[in-house]
C-alpha cells in the first residue's frame, strides 16, 4: 500500500483556498497540525463544539499522533489490522530553524522521518531541509490508505518511497497560495551517489480564491531513470466549506493512471467522498482496470473520524473498507 504517512487531504486546501502548510508543519502537508489546523479541525469536523486543546511543551516543542484501525473485506477474505500509529514531534529552535520527527510505530517499511529545516532563506518563504523524508510530489488523498491507487500503480510509488535510506535534501518556496519544491532522495550518505542510486523530484502548487470559489493547479515529477519515473498533473475546484472536486493524472513508463475525487460536506461532521480511478497502457486506448466508489466520513468528535468506503472494480470484485482515524 502507499504509505499511510502521506495522508493530508487536499480537499480542504481547495475548500479554504490555502496551501497545506497553513495547517501542517510538514512542507508537503500531513502529520502534525499547527494551531490553524487544530482550530479548523474544531470548526469543520465536529457534530458539536468542543474546546480547543493544544499539545505543546513550553513554547518550542509540540507533539501529536495519527492512529488508524483498518478493516477490509476483499476477495472473500477479511482483514483487521492497525494500519497506522504515527507519532510526531516538532521543535522550533528559533524563528528560522525547526526540526520535525515522525514515526509509524506499527510499520517497519515506512521507517522514520526526521529532518531539519532552515526557513526564510534569501526571501521570506524560502527554505531548505535535509534529513530523511519522503519526496514532495503530487497530492495526498486520505483514500490512499484504502489502496485506491496501489492496485493501479503496481507499486511504482512504493519503489521510490523505500529508497530513502540515505536521506534527502530539498529547497523550495511556500506561501499560503503558492509552493515550489526541488530536491533529491538518497542524497546525503557518502556525499555523492551514482545516478542509479538517486531520484530527483519537483512539485509546483498554486491555489487562488475568488470569493467563495477556489481553483487549484499543479504538477510534479519524480525521476530516477527511464524505467522508474512518474509525471503528475492535478487541478481542482471548490466552494468554501462545502464542496471540492480534484482531478489528477499520472504518467508512468508503461501506463497512465487517472483519479477523480470529490468531497461534499453534507452537514457539519458528515462528509460524502467519491473516487473514480482508471488505468490505461501508454500508447493504447485499452483500460486495464477501473475502480469507482466512495463512502462517508463521519466525525464523531473533533479528533475521531469513522470512514466507510466501497469500491467496485472492472474485474467484478468489490472492496468494503472501514476504519477509525484518531488524530491529535
Amino acid at each position: 500500500m502507499l504509505f499511510p504517512i502521506l495522508l493530508s487531504l487536499p480537499h480542504y486546501s481547495v475548500m479554504n483556498g490555502m496551501h497545506c502548510t497553513s495547517c501542517h508543519y510538514r512542507v508537503d502537508g500531513g502529520g502534525l497540525r499547527k494551531d490553524m489546523g487544530q482550530i479548523l479541525q474544531q470548526i469543520t469536523f465536529p457534530l458539536r463544539s468542543y474546546g480547543y486543546r493544544s499539545y505543546k511543551v513550553g513554547d518550542w516543542l509540540e507533539y501529536g499522533m495519527d492512529a488508524r484501525l483498518f478493516y477490509m473485506q476483499y476477495n472473500n477474505g477479511t482483514y483487521l489490522f492497525p494500519m497506522q500509529f504515527s507519532v510526531y514531534l516538532h521543535a522550533s529552535l528559533n524563528d528560522n530553524f525547526e526540526v520535525f520527527v515522525g514515526k509509524n510505530l506499527v510499520s517497519t517499511s515506512t521507517g522514520i522521518e526526521a529532518y531539519g529545516m532552515v526557513k526564510d532563506i534569501v526571501i521570506k518563504g524560502g527554505y531548505m531541509r535535509a534529513g530523511v523524508f519522503w519526496p514532495n510530489v503530487g497530492l495526498r488523498y486520505d483514500d490512499h490508505s484504502y489502496f485506491t491507487r496501489d492496485y493501479l500503480d503496481d507499486g511504482a510509488a512504493n519503489y521510490f518511497m523505500q529508497r530513502m535510506e540515505n536521506g534527502a535534501i530539498e529547497v523550495g518556496y511556500r506561501s499560503q497560495n503558492f509552493a515550489f519544491a526541488l530536491g533529491a532522495i538518497n542524497a546525503l550518505s557518502n556525499v555523492f551517489f551514482t545516478p542509479d542510486q538517486q531520484a530527483y523530484f519537483t512539485n509546483v502548487f498554486y491555489i487562488r480564491s475568488f470569493g467563495k470559489y477556489t481553483l487549484l493547479v499543479g504538477a510534479s515529477a519524480l525521476y530516477q531513470n527511464v524505467s522508474y519515473y512518474v509525471f503528475d498533473a492535478y487541478m481542482g475546484a471548490g466552494i468554501r466549506d462545502w464542496f471540492a472536486l480534484i482531478g489528477e493524472t499520472q504518467h508512468y513508463p508503461d501506463k497512465d493512471v487517472a483519479t477523480l475525487s470529490l468531497r461534499w460536506i453534507a452537514r457539519k461532521g458528515i462528509h460524502i467522498v467519491g473516487v473514480y480511478n482508471a488505468e490505461g497502457y501508454f500508447g493504447s486506448m485499452k483500460i486495464n482496470l477501473t475502480r469507482v466508489g466512495g463512502g462517508l466520513s463521519l466525525f464523531l468528535l473533533p479528533n475521531l473520524e469513522y470512514q466507510f468506503r466501497y469500491y467496485y472494480q472492472s474485474d467484478g470484485t468489490g472492496v468494503i473498507l472501514n476504519s477509525f482515524h484518531l488524530m491529535f
